[in-house]
């Protein structure tokens, strides 16, 4: 297993296709002879297409396929208000959804 950080780009877009590909460096092997060779031989690991995860991240389905990048939005945004009369008290209502869940962390401006 292998891990390492990149940057994600700054628009959302769908997740690239990835593949692996390689080569083996083999030192000092034994033929199907039994024959000893003192050398170095570099076999080719052809490019094979990865299977990305189906898995979901901050509930979002589908999202842990590497570089799959999406923006969070407020799909759902509603203000209104009680009372519009003069001098009234006035309850303001916001009413909002986010198409992922936030870290505990995070806050949100209304202004």
């Amino acid at each position: 297993k292998v891990s390492f950080w990149v940057q994600n780009p700054a628009e959302p877009q769908a997740a690239p296709d990835v593949t692996v590909e390689g080569v083996v460096e083999i030192v000092d092997a034994v033929d199907a002879m039994g024959v000893y060779h003192a050398a170095t031989y570099n076999a080719p690991v052809h490019p094979r297409l990865l299977d990305p995860a189906n898995e979901s991240r901050l509930s979002v389905d589908d999202t842990a396929a590497p570089l799959m990048v999406f923006a969070p939005t407020f799909p759902t945004k509603k203000i209104g208000q009680s009372m519009p009369l003069v001098a009234a008290s006035n309850l303001i209502s916001v009413t909002i959804q986010s198409n992922c869940d936030f870290a505990e962390d995070s806050y949100i401006t209304i202004s």
